[in-house]
Formats: C-alpha cells, structure tokens, sequence
C-alpha cells in the first residue's frame, strides 16, 4: 500500500530503420514513449517476480483497459499522476519547495490536473522553482500524496483480447503473494476503457471479395471501425472550459449516473469469455 509505480524509458518496440515503427519519446526527465498493448503486457508479465514490490500493479493495471464489449486499446501510455484536493497538492508543495513563490507556484502546478514525473522536474527548472536539491526527496512525497490514472489510446485500431498474458500476469502475481488471489480477484474494482471507436456487427465489416490473383474469392474484413458520435457526446462532459482539452476521465466508461463502471477483475474476465464465445 502506498507504492507507486512509474516505468521509464520505455518505447514502443521494434528496428528503427523499420518506418512503421515510428516512435516518439518525450523530452522529458523520466520519459517514456508509447507502446503497443500485446507488446507492454508481454514484456511486464514477470515484473512482480523481479520486483515483488509491484504487487497487483499490472494486473490491475491491463485489465482495466478491457472495454465492455471486450476489446483493447492498441496503446499504453505512461500513467498520470493527480491530486483530487488543492489543499492536499500545494501542502506538499510547501514541504519541498524552498520559499514561499515557488511553493505557490508548484502548487498550481499539481492542482492544475494530471502530471508525470518528468514534467515537474522540466516546470521546475522552467520556471525558476527552488525546489529540495535531492531529487528523491522532492518527487517522492508528490508522488506519494498523489492517485495515479492508467493511460491508453484506441491508436490505429483495437486489440481482440489477450487471454494468455491476463493469466500469465495473474500467475505471476499469485507466484509472489499465493494468499492474495481473493483479494485480488474478487474484492478489487476495475474500470472499463472507453473509446469513440465502436466495432461495427459482422453484417457489415465482412464482405466477399476476389483474392489477390483473382481465380476465387474469400472473405475480408473492411472498416470494422466507426467514429461513434454518441460516445463523442458522452465525452464532451468532460472537456474543460479553460484549457478546451477532453479529461482524462473521459476515457472511462460511465453508468447512467455519471458514475464510473466498474466491477471485480474475475467479472471482467467472466463477461470477456462470454462475449467470445457469444461472437464464435
């Protein structure tokens, strides 16, 4: 309890020379680049195992980028961090700044919405902030009042599911801490992903088409995405005023009160087998 965790200098995978591997990493103290789903969650499974630490961090982490409808994110961005309560953001402030206008000022900055790292210690040196001169002792107790957020976009397109890597994360986890399976699995709450890229039925993605050397035909799948304006909709409740950028609670699914959708990780793994099955 109380561990936060943050991976830097971390990309998406791939040759450099290979021009779909594009990539971009934030210059930034403590950065990390995006990378593809399959490709974080892969090379996370055996974290815990390393750093015991980590707990149920990943775990809980990938299974709530599982959408409703059972489908994933292609990226994973690095998490945010944020604080929910200005007295709580510019307290700590006080503690590691060493006068009274740069606490100000790094307090604005943590109650101004979701950070990482690497941009406080940029701000800082940005805006002439007289901080504590040793960097753990600064960024600990920030990070430690602070809640985090996963991060995920739709990117170019969604994932089916990743059954294997789930159980392998979860064996991992339960390898380490055997008696925190019912804790783990059935009294946590996950949230939901929630993106504007909705999947469209079978009846129209699938369509019957001559194969590449035209003696036969075969089926193919086109435009099995579609920009949802209902979803677009839901999300403007949540852009703000002052800066017209959508939050970052805008990418979670919501109940007809507003609330956030959530349930227990062995539920979503019970409602994505179902729906799997159900779309054989």
């Amino acid at each position: 309890p109380g561990v936060k965790i943050f991976h830097s200098f971390s990309r998406i995978h791939g040759d450099l020379e290979r021009d779909y591997n594009a990539f971009k990493i934030d210059p930034a103290f403590f950065s990390q680049g995006p990378g593809n789903y399959r490709d974080v969650a892969q090379n996370r499974r055996n974290d815990v195992t390393f750093i015991p630490r980590l707990a149920s961090f990943d775990v809980k982490q990938f299974l709530s980028f599982i959408q409703a409808d059972g489908y994933e994110p292609l990226t994973v961005e690095a998490i945010v961090f944020l604080y929910a309560d200005e007295d709580d953001a510019r307290s700590v402030a006080a503690q590691v700044t060493t006068d009274d206008k740069s606490a100000k000022i790094l307090g604005d900055i943590l109650s101004g919405g979701p950070f990482r790292p690497g941009q406080v210690f940029s701000l800082c040196d940005q805006l002439n902030i007289n901080r504590t001169e040793d960097n753990d002792a600064f960024i600990q107790p920030i990070l430690a009042g602070a809640e985090d957020r996963y991060m995920a976009q739709f990117g170019t397109g969604y994932w089916a599911d990743h059954w294997d890597y789930y159980m392998d994360l979860i064996n991992a986890y339960l390898g380490v801490f055997p008696d925190g399976e019912e804790a783990l699995m059935y009294d946590t709450e996950l949230r939901y992903f929630f993106s504007t890229a909705t999947v469209r039925p079978r009846s129209e993605k699938y369509v019957l088409d001559f194969t590449f050397d035209g003696t036969s035909k075969h089926v193919i799948q086109l435009d099995s995405t579609y920009f949802d304006e209902g979803k677009a909709t839901e999300q403007e409740e949540f852009r703000d005023s002052n800066t017209g950028l959508i939050g970052i609670e805008a990418s979670w699914q919501r109940t007809k009160a507003g609330k956030p959708f959530m349930s227990s990780p062995i539920a979503k793994l019970f409602l994505l087998s179902s729906l799997k099955f159900a779309m054989r």
